[in-house]
């Protein structure tokens, strides 16, 4: 009922008319009525609508590079391991439904789900961030912290200098823990042989497999 009401008062963002109540409480029923171009346009924190922006050139380019890069690796795994595995660029992260909590990474690898529901922090193996200016502090700060205490086991976060990969963080959680510890540092000045990893799955990435 409240989702169909709002649907009678719309207000704007950027040119892009969305109900009122996106200003206000976001519950995980409002959530599954919302049209699809509303829904890849924002995130949700403690029941809290951050709408995002657009990215940058280099954010897109690294946002394309990385899965391509990755999903090699991700089917061998998976296929020695029968195992079911995905890996999606900006897709849905549900972290919590009271109150309701949403993220969307820009990389995501997870264990498959039903096609009819997001991934949650059990399912996923790996998180990526590239990271924006308008975006330092949430995917640094913010974001590590809730993807830590929700549960995610690995976290990159990328960063990109004059259209390039320039440096990329691995951060692992220790059984037990809610916070990252710092695994792995990459960059192309010290590991030219590129990006080396055992966890979640083998991966062997040369940097120019990442350049865009």
């Amino acid at each position: 009922m409240a989702a169909e009401l709002a649907w009678n008062s719309m207000t704007y963002w950027d040119d892009l008319p969305v109900p009122y109540w996106l200003t206000g409480d976001l519950t995980a029923e409002m959530w599954d009525e919302l049209p699809e171009n509303i829904c890849r346009r924002i995130e949700v924190i403690g029941g809290l609508v951050v709408f995002t922006r657009s990215p940058s050139e280099d954010h897109q380019g690294a946002a394309l590079m990385l899965p391509v890069a990755l999903s090699g690796w991700m089917r061998d795994h998976a296929n020695r391991n029968g195992l079911c595995l995905r890996i999606r660029q900006e897709y849905d992260l549900r972290l919590g439904d009271d109150p309701l909590h949403h993220r969307k990474p820009d990389v995501i690898v997870y264990r498959c789900v039903e096609r009819d529901e997001l991934p949650r922090p059990q399912d996923a193996l790996l998180v990526i961030e590239i990271v924006s200016p308008s975006s330092r502090v949430t995917d640094k700060i913010d974001k590590l912290a809730e993807y830590a205490e929700a549960g995610v086991p690995h976290y990159w976060i990328v960063e990109t200098r004059n259209g390039a990969v320039s440096t990329v963080t691995w951060y692992a959680l220790p059984e037990g823990d809610k916070r990252y510890e710092v695994r792995a540092c990459w960059t192309p000045a010290e590991t030219p042989d590129g990006i080396r990893a055992e966890e979640p799955f083998p991966v062997r990435i040369a940097w120019d497999e990442l350049a865009f």
